[in-house]
């Protein structure tokens, strides 16, 4: 089910904090494919989507994440908000900053040299495909944060293939990509393309008191409001949860 965008519109949001993942859960989610969280710079695209891929764990999958803002380390530090205790260290990265900030070496961290490298982020998310068990690859989430820098290094037509390409060998293990983009980066026919490919789109805008609203569209059984982004409580989200999918013993 694609979804389209006719923009921004006015509205308050509900009067109370609200997680992507309290909308967006892993049995909602169930048959979608991918997701697009889109918005202005600044309007907490990046912890909507690290919302969304600690649900690979809900799912009994493992998360990635491509980076082309932020080192590997930086990304874990961010993450550890979001995912079960002590299993930051889980989230496997391809790295796209090296040039910019040194290359991380470890056996969960691909490097590549820029975010334009299409070829060496293809080869790092294959190469974390291989590493991960049949098992984990099935529920599998992949987030690519940020879409928009990924065209400015390798151009818009080359972004889409690859876009394209990702989503499908996601879609062959059961998996779900997660993209950010910057709305004021692309012009309005390109983030109509990039739309175009996304099973769900997230808006996300600036609110009132400078936090995040987001709105969710193409989606069944949710409307298509304003709601006011809170981060989900940790002890509360892992209670009984042991980061594979089950319960704890």
């Amino acid at each position: 089910m694609k979804c389209t965008s006719d923009g921004p519109e006015s509205g308050s949001p509900e009067d109370r904090d609200v997680p992507l993942t309290g909308l967006l859960t892993a049995e909602t989610l169930a048959g979608y494919g991918s997701v697009l969280i889109a918005g202005p710079a600044m309007s907490g695209k990046q912890r909507l989507g690290l919302d969304l891929l600690a649900d690979a764990y809900v799912a009994g999958g493992h998360p990635l994440c491509v980076s082309t803002t932020d080192g590997a380390g930086t990304v874990r530090s961010v993450f550890a908000d979001y995912c079960p205790p002590d299993r930051a260290g889980d989230l496997i990265v391809v790295d796209c900053v090296a040039d910019r900030q040194g290359r991380e070496a470890d056996e969960m961290t691909d490097s590549v040299a820029t975010p334009g490298d299409l070829t060496g982020i293809a080869m790092g998310i294959s190469r974390a495909y291989e590493w991960l068990s049949a098992e984990r690859t099935r529920g599998s989430r992949l987030l690519i944060d940020n879409l928009s820098t990924v065209v400015m290094y390798a151009g818009f037509e080359a972004t889409v293939r690859f876009l394209h390409a990702t989503q499908a060998k996601l879609d062959r293990t059961g998996g779900i990509t997660i993209q950010t983009m910057n709305t004021d980066a692309l012009d309005t026919a390109d983030r109509q393309q990039v739309i175009e490919l996304c099973d769900v789109v997230v808006e996300t805008r600036i609110g009132g008191q400078g936090g995040t609203e987001f709105r969710i569209g193409g989606v069944d059984g949710v409307d298509r409001e304003w709601w006011r982004y809170g981060r989900p409580d940790p002890e509360r989200r892992w209670r009984g949860r042991d980061g594979t999918g089950g319960a704890s013993p």
